[in-house]
């Protein structure tokens, strides 16, 4: 079977572009002859995938390419002889790209949709008219797909609600990790974060507010935030920090390789989410991360039900509150707690590997991709 994969990025650090390159690898061992199309050539480039990349609209400033992005996208179809076309969504411009070549051609479609990113983009920051058209292109390319592929449960209930897509077109498969080394070493930091923190959508000043909290209680906790990026808002989370007597490591992004160390010094991994309807369907990928490396999770979530508290709260593998006041109240209990702490490691580790990127892709090629391929239908 001949998959073509067009994605936004194949850099192997990044969220999006380590989904995508997993499913290339694995769907390629599974027999598939597998075409990875991409518009980014980010700097960590897998070496066991064959990429192309092509110029498509990503970006407003690549709108010139919109007057010929669909006719190149259509002649890698027509070439590659593919069975199924596979994309990404977000970004909207390139998943409603590629369903528009693949409505043309006659190839089946599925969209991978990773993230609700535009119902995100309005609560954090408001409507906008770039907003209506995103939507609008996310509703082409649900519309068009053959399937959709949501990375959790609230997630496939909101498409189907919200976007009308009936519910046997929509399939869970999950976010995951891979297997990654976690040197053995001292527990000499009580808490990491991993990822960009100053989104706004990370709630990063509540987050902070419940640290400078935790120390209160605590003196002398400590944390780091790998993958920190200088920005004038950055500059006053950094002070907001310093202010509360907080001991923080600010590491800008690292390595792949170099993440595992950190969360070896760690004791609780960190997450956090703006308190907004929309991201009750968000699980980070980062959060599966945190388990593999059998770090209990500390999240400051979503009011109300949410995919990231069932997964915390029902697999008993963390704290979990909406609530500031309440959160650091949570996480300062249990890092004073050593006994509960290791508990919840070793229940970690256990729920972690169930969320196995190579196994989760398996069970998508199986069971999404090769009914919904020519050769399948």
């Amino acid at each position: 079977m001949r998959v073509l994969l067009v994605w936004p990025n194949c850099d192997i650090a990044d969220a999006a572009g380590v989904r995508g390159v997993v499913f290339a690898r694995v769907w390629r061992d599974l027999g598939a002859e597998v075409v990875f199309v991409t518009h980014s050539a980010k700097p960590n480039l897998p070496t066991d995938v064959p990429v192309r990349f092509l110029r498509l609209f990503h970006e407003p400033s690549d709108a010139l390419h919109l007057l010929t992005s669909g006719r190149a996208l259509r002649k890698v179809i027509r070439d590659s002889r593919a069975d199924v076309l596979v994309t990404s969504s977000p970004p909207a411009t390139v998943a409603w790209q590629a369903a528009r070549a693949a409505r043309a051609e006659g190839v089946p479609l599925i969209v991978d949709v990773r993230d609700l990113a535009t119902q995100s983009l309005r609560a954090v920051t408001g409507p906008k008219l770039r907003y209506y058209v995103l939507d609008r292109m996310e509703q082409v390319a649900y519309r068009t797909a053959a399937r959709l592929m949501a990375v959790s449960g609230i997630m496939a209930d909101v498409l189907r609600d919200g976007y009308h897509v009936p519910p046997d077109c929509i399939a869970l498969v999950p976010n995951g990790s891979m297997p990654f080394d976690v040197p053995r070493r001292e527990k000499d930091i009580d808490g990491v974060f991993v990822g960009y923190f100053h989104d706004a959508g990370r709630r990063p000043r509540d987050l902070i507010e419940a640290l400078c909290c935790v120390h209160a209680t605590r003196p002398g906790s400590r944390f780091a935030f790998v993958g920190w990026k200088p920005s004038p808002f950055a500059e006053t989370l950094a002070k907001a920090l310093r202010e509360g007597g907080v001991r923080a490591d600010l590491v800008p992004p690292v390595p792949r390789e170099e993440v595992g160390p950190w969360m070896a010094r760690a004791k609780v991994g960190l997450i956090s989410l703006a308190d907004h309807p929309v991201f009750r369907t968000a699980v980070g990928a980062k959060t599966y991360e945190y388990l593999r490396a059998g770090l209990p999770v500390a999240a400051l979530g979503v009011s109300g039900d949410s995919e990231l508290r069932r997964l915390i709260e029902g697999e008993g593998v963390g704290v979990f509150s909406a609530d500031v006041g309440e959160f650091a109240a949570q996480l300062a209990a249990l890092l004073s707690n050593e006994a509960r702490l290791g508990a919840l490691s070793q229940r970690a580790l256990e729920v972690g590997a169930r969320y196995d990127r190579r196994a989760i892709a398996q069970r998508a090629y199986r069971e999404v991709v090769e009914p919904v391929s020519r050769r399948g239908a």
